[in-house]
């Protein structure tokens, strides 16, 4: 894939909640599975084999698709960062010092009231 160009960041094909949603719907299905196993016969225990079989290479389909959207997500991230830096880098050591000095009266307060 060639590198992107472009400030915006990739698309995801499914969010945090759709993967929540996948895997609640998953142990769901477990769940019947479950609760169905004692009254099932041979046949019916095998189909029931075969449809869990079959969600949970959804699920791991799922998974690895959202791992494969974050990753590429955090090198769009670095990419853009590392241009930025690269481009201005004194407008970068500004912005990090101040984050720096802003953090560092945060904790020297933090500290300096718990002493007390």
């Amino acid at each position: 894939m060639p590198p992107r160009t472009d400030s915006a960041a990739p698309n995801s094909s499914q969010s945090g909640p759709a993967l929540t949603d996948e895997f609640h719907n998953f142990i769901a299905d477990i769940e019947d599975l479950l609760k169905n196993t004692t009254s099932l016969t041979g046949a019916e225990f095998e189909q029931a084999k075969k449809k869990l079989t079959e969600r949970v290479a959804t699920a791991k389909a799922s998974v690895e698709d959202i791992g494969q959207n974050f990753a590429a997500k955090a090198r769009h991230s670095a990419e853009v960062t590392d241009r930025y830096v690269h481009q201005q880098p004194w407008q970068s050591i500004a912005a990090c010092a101040a984050v720096s000095f802003v953090l560092g009266v945060f904790v020297a307060r933090c500290s300096g009231s718990g002493s007390k």
